[in-house]
């Protein structure tokens, strides 16, 4: 990815009103607008790594586009009503690996509403704390060094439209009757399944974004570590200090607006950050989501991950089709294709947009 940088001398707390997940949109909080946007043309690329690098107190937007809408009008302020937070609420109670975190109303720090909340990073998948909209939605890994949220669009399945025909049916077909009549069942149902049914006879699987990877430079610890999900606000936070610098991030996501939205302070402290990104693949491990062990599978670390946990961002498995490149002032337009699945060609295209404000 191209190299961006941006600076700011800080924000004035706030407290983000919305419901929860990502779309092309501006957010102004506290004097600050937090946006994302898609569906531009992508700019002559600069050379420079595959980062981006961010000062104090900065946000970050990424965001996709409905498949009839590219260009966005920037003027709308994103609505911070979260009446809408059930969508992410419910599908954070329902996912059963979510279940080793502890759900209790407190009443004292910040957790004051009932939160879904860990004492540790994220390790495997089913560990991160999701965030979303219905259309758009994103998981949070809460990890220190380098974080990991995971993008995903409702429609982004594998391959693309079939026709789930079998072409010998029509002259198979009398014969399976002729089998049935004869009181030979089991040859008939062999029959009818190599010839009747439907090619494939699997559904396309459900794909993801690819990962967003927020990596912060110059760690040298992470403590006093908590992550939580507030069920009432529908926001993810991430909370640790390095020595006496206190850092904090949060996630939340605007149904209205349709745009993830990603908080990131350092207090006492400033931020050198990172940006990358994994395209989807099958061809990444993501780890098992067994519990009881503590060994590494794959990417990931069972139960938990220590708190500099690194995943791979997989250049060398990049395919041709997936387009990285610079889009306007301090943003990263990533352009791609799912993946072709049970011998259905992909014909899927999506675009995620990442602007540091």
């Amino acid at each position: 990815m191209p190299t961006k940088r941006a600076t700011r001398s800080g924000s004035a707390p706030w407290t983000p009103r919305c419901g929860s997940c990502c779309r092309l949109a501006r957010a102004e909080v506290a004097g600050h607008a937090a946006s994302a946007h898609l569906g531009r043309s992508v700019g002559s690329a600069q050379p420079g790594g595959d980062a981006a690098t961010l000062s104090k107190n900065h946000r970050l937007g990424a965001g996709v586009p409905s498949p009839e809408q590219t260009v966005n009008d920037d003027s709308k302020p994103l609505r911070r009503d979260r009446r809408r937070f059930l969508a992410a609420s419910g599908l954070a109670l329902a996912l059963p690996g979510l279940a080793r975190a502890r759900v209790l109303a407190v009443d004292h720090d910040e957790r004051q509403n009932l939160s879904l909340w860990y004492e540790q990073a994220a390790g495997p998948w089913i560990e991160a704390l999701p965030v979303g909209c219905g259309r758009l939605g994103a998981m949070v890994f809460g990890r220190p060094a380098q974080e990991r949220v995971q993008l995903n669009i409702d429609t982004l399945f594998g391959g693309g439209p079939y026709e789930p025909d079998s072409p010998a049916a029509l002259e198979a077909l009398p014969r399976v009757r002729s089998l049935i009549d004869e009181g030979r069942y089991h040859e008939a149902s062999e029959l009818a399944g190599a010839t009747l049914m439907g090619r494939p006879m699997v559904q396309m699987p459900y794909g993801s974004a690819g990962d967003l990877f927020i990596e912060t430079k110059g760690l040298s610890e992470a403590g006093a570590y908590s992550r939580w999900l507030d069920l009432d606000s529908a926001l993810a936070v991430t909370r640790f200090t390095d020595g006496k610098v206190h850092h904090r991030r949060e996630v939340f996501c605007s149904e209205p607006d349709q745009v993830l939205v990603i908080t990131l302070d350092a207090r006492g402290g400033k931020l050198d950050l990172d940006i990358g990104y994994r395209h989807p693949t099958k061809d990444v491990a993501y780890g098992a989501v067994a519990y009881g062990k503590a060994e590494a599978t794959g990417a990931v670390t069972l139960i938990g991950a220590p708190w500099d946990e690194h995943e791979p961002l997989h250049e060398d498995l990049r395919p041709t089709t997936l387009v990285l490149g610079e889009d306007g002032d301090d943003a990263l337009l990533v352009q791609g294709r799912n993946i072709a699945d049970a011998g259905i060609a992909s014909a899927l295209r999506y675009a995620v947009r990442v602007k540091a404000v």
